[in-house]
């Protein structure tokens, strides 16, 4: 779902499912940001 999310930049669903999605996605999203930040 959330590389759905990440693909599509928005999907359809239910709002538990959506409040995990953002979840997941704010965390792979502060993983890269984080990286990013690392390799500079």
């Amino acid at each position: 779902m959330v590389s759905s999310l990440i693909e599509h930049e928005q999907i359809q669903t239910t709002v538990a499912k959506a409040k995990e999605a953002a979840r997941l996605a704010e965390k792979i999203n502060a993983e890269v940001i984080r990286d990013i930040s690392s390799a500079v």
